[in-house]
């Protein structure tokens, strides 16, 4: 967020403080912006192909800290997506630069059949997902083995995806598949392709 090699005006340092501190209050409170930035930041990868989240125990689950905010604002994904969520004027314009992120996603996964027929990763699973429920309900996300052979969900290589607090050593988290498999799927999807107008 500095460029420490710069030599940065004081009015400069102060701007990205306000910057900050408006993302991050220091009250103890949750942000406004705590579960859009999580959302904007799905759209993201650092050099090593890494999502911002850190995986951590128990280790037989794929289990994803995406809640600790000490370590993803020092990620490198983090700095450039702090470059983009504000204008010249320094106005926070997080929610425009999300829209722009789903535009940009559903034009490349622009049908029907490119989301469920074709293997999709981990991280276009849940931007999709984020999309039908709130993926973010308890904070953090689990995902735990493959489905049988013969059965279907969203996703052909779909795995049980969660939504928890931090493991499943307790029970406040939630299945995605069980929040919307009581619906049309098609017609879920194709509405989230019209929502972002996108053509086929």
């Amino acid at each position: 967020m500095v460029d420490f090699s710069a030599n940065q005006s004081i009015d400069t340092l102060q701007a990205i403080y306000n910057k900050f501190v408006e993302l991050f209050p220091t009250e103890k409170c949750n942000t406004k912006y705590e579960k859009t930035m999580k959302l904007l930041l799905l759209h993201y990868k650092d050099k090593n192909n890494d999502l911002f989240w850190n995986r951590v125990s128990p280790w037989y689950y794929e289990n994803y800290d995406c809640s600790e905010w000490r370590r993803i604002i020092r990620r490198s994904i983090f700095g450039k997506v702090f470059t983009e969520i504000f204008d010249a004027d320094n106005k926070c314009i997080i929610d425009d630069t999300l829209q722009k992120k789903k535009e940009e996603f559903y034009s490349e996964n622009n049908s029907i059949d490119k989301i469920r027929k074709y293997d999709l990763s981990k991280q276009k699973q849940l931007i999709i997902y984020s999309d039908l429920v709130n993926i973010w309900e308890y904070g953090n996300i689990a995902f735990n083995g493959k489905l049988s052979e013969n059965e279907t969900r969203i996703f052909s290589n779909e795995l049980r995806i969660f939504s928890l607090k931090s493991n499943f050593k307790n029970y406040n988290y939630k299945e995605f598949w069980k929040e919307v498999k009581d619906k049309n799927i098609d017609e879920e999807l194709q509405k989230i392709l019209d929502k972002y107008q996108i053509q086929c």
